[in-house]
């Protein structure tokens, strides 16, 4: 089971958390293969957006608690809060097995 992470941010936690099978559904349905998702990420911006944003609405989901972020909201709060590499070392430790609870 992969736990969920948070970031904290306004001081506000918000919850991360993706695992195998989401990113799965959403690699397929932007026709993506596995092997080809760094790449993809590199030459799109917005789809790094797109798939952070996937693992905050898990995260909310996980909680039981509505998720408040629209993507574009969220975009906005991780720019203005210079936190996108914070949620991408999140991705990239979901993507690697590697586990962390810690609120940031």
């Amino acid at each position: 089971m992969t736990s969920v992470n948070y970031v904290k941010i306004e001081e506000k936690d918000i919850p991360f958390k993706i695992g195998g099978y989401a990113l799965s559904l959403f690699l397929k349905q932007k026709k993506i293969k596995f092997s080809e998702f760094s790449k993809a990420l590199e030459d799109d911006l917005t789809l790094l957006y797109e798939v952070l944003y996937l693992g905050v609405q898990n995260g909310y989901k996980r909680e039981g608690v509505q998720n408040p972020f629209t993507l574009e909201t969220f975009a906005e709060l991780i720019d203005d809060h210079n936190m996108v590499n914070k949620f991408s070392e999140l991705l990239s430790e979901s993507m690697g097995g590697e586990k962390s609870n810690e609120k940031n």
